[in-house]
C-alpha cells in the first residue's frame, strides 16, 4: 500500500540516492509537470493498428553474417537498436533500415520498446518532435510504448507517474504519425482499471503489449498477468489483441482467453547467432550445435529456425492440456533485451 513510505527517509533521499518519484525530492513537481500535473488528462485519441499481425513475429537484432533479406511479411525490431542514446534514428530512410537489418523491402516493421530502464529513461529525456519525426520516416507500422517500470517497493506515485509516461509517449508517437501500442504495465487492480478507462476512451484500439520476461518469468505471476489481461478485455467489452513479448511458454494460456494474439521474441535469432539449430520436441525445443564454415552466411539457418519456432508456437496455441511448469528455464527462450 505504501511502498517505501513505510520507511520514509531510509532510502537516502536527503543524500540524493533515491530515484523514485517522491514528494521529499526537489524534482517532484518537475516530474509531474512532465506528465500534465497532479491531475493529468488524456489529450488526444489514439489510432488503431490496421495491420493484421500473425501469431508469431520474430525479432531481429542486426543483419551481421547474412547476405539475403529475411523473406517475412512482418518483423520485429528493438526500438533501442534503431535509435541511438540521444533518441535519434540511426537510419535516414526506410530502405537503409531494412538493408541494415537484412529484412525484405516490403516487410512490415513492428518496433518493440522493451529494454532496461537506462535506455527507456534516455528516450524519455531526449524525445521531441524532431526525433520522433525522424523515426516516423523509417516506415514502421507500429511501436510499443516503452515499458516504464512499476516497482513493488516504490511509492505509489512512481507507478502512477509511469502510467502517464506510457500514455504521454503513445500520444507523442501518434502526433508523429507512428501507431502506438500501449504497454500495459500494472501492479494492482487499480492500475488495470486505469488501463480500462484509457481503452474505453479509445474505442478503436485493440492491441496492447505485455512483457513476460524479468518479473513475469515466475509462472504464478505470469498466470495472474494473463488473468488481468482477460479481465481488461471483459471490462472494456471488446476483443483485445495482446502482443506477448518473451512469453512463448504461456501461449496456451493466452489462447484460452483471446481469439487473436501475437508472440514476439528473438529466440530463433539468438539461436542462429550462436550457431544453434532449433529442433522441436513436442511442446518444447532443443537447440543443437550447428557449426558453420568460415565464409558461410547464417541466412538459411535463420530461416529454418524461424519456421521451426513458428510451427511450435502454432502447436502451443491449440493445445489446452499443458502442465504449467514450476519454474521457467531462462536459458531457453527468454530474450536478451540489452541493446546492442
Amino acid at each position: 500500500m505504501f511502498g517505501c513510505f513505510s520507511a520514509c527517509g531510509a532510502c537516502g533521499v536527503e543524500q540524493g540516492k533515491c530515484d523514485y518519484t517522491c514528494p521529499r525530492k526537489p524534482s517532484f513537481w518537475r516530474d509531474w509537470v512532465e506528465v500534465g500535473g497532479l491531475e493529468p488528462k488524456q489529450r488526444r485519441e489514439l489510432p488503431t493498428l490496421e495491420l493484421q499481425l500473425p501469431l508469431y513475429v520474430p525479432m531481429v537484432r542486426h543483419g551481421s553474417n547474412r547476405d539475403d533479406a529475411l523473406p517475412l511479411d512482418v518483423v520485429a525490431l528493438n526500438t533501442f537498436d534503431v535509435m541511438d542514446s540521444a533518441a535519434w534514428a540511426r537510419h535516414a530512410s526506410a530502405a537503409s533500415l531494412r538493408e541494415r537489418f537484412q529484412i525484405a523491402p516490403n516487410a512490415q516493421i513492428l518496433l518493440v520498446s522493451v529494454n532496461q530502464d537506462r535506455y527507456i529513461e534516455s528516450f524519455w529525456a531526449h524525445r521531441d518532435e524532431a526525433r520522433l519525426a525522424a523515426l516516423a520516416q523509417l516506415g514502421v507500422s507500429a511501436m510499443t510504448t516503452p515499458n516504464f517500470s512499476f516497482f513493488d517497493d516504490a511509492p505509489r506515485l512512481q507507478s502512477v507517474r509511469n502510467f502517464w509516461r506510457i500514455l504521454r509517449t503513445a500520444e507523442d508517437l501518434a502526433d508523429a504519425g507512428i501507431t502506438p501500442i500501449l504497454h500495459v504495465n500494472a501492479l494492482s487492480r487499480e492500475d488495470w482499471r486505469m488501463w480500462a478507462r484509457v481503452l474505453r476512451d479509445n474505442p478503436a484500439v485493440r492491441h496492447v503489449c505485455k512483457e513476460f520476461q524479468t518479473g513475469l518469468t515466475d509462472p504464478q505471476r505470469a498466470a495472474e498477468a494473463i488473468d488481468s489481461l482477460r479481465w481488461l478485455q471483459d471490462d472494456v467489452g471488446r476483443q483485445l489483441h495482446p502482443l506477448v513479448v518473451g512469453g512463448r511458454r504461456v501461449t496456451h494460456q493466452v489462447a484460452r482467453h483471446f481469439s487473436s494474439f501475437t508472440i514476439v521474441d528473438s529466440v530463433p535469432f539468438f539461436a542462429t547467432v550462436k550457431r544453434k539449430r532449433i529442433v522441436v520436441n513436442g511442446l518444447s525445443i532443443t537447440q543443437i550445435n550447428n557449426p558453420t564454415a568460415s565464409e558461410e552466411t547464417l541466412d538459411a539457418l535463420l530461416q529454418d529456425n524461424v519456421q521451426a519456432y513458428r510451427k511450435l508456437v502454432a502447436v502451443c496455441a491449440t493445445c489446452n492440456n499443458v502442465e504449467i511448469p514450476e519454474a521457467f528455464d531462462e536459458g531457453e527462450d527468454i530474450d536478451d533485451v540489452v541493446a546492442i
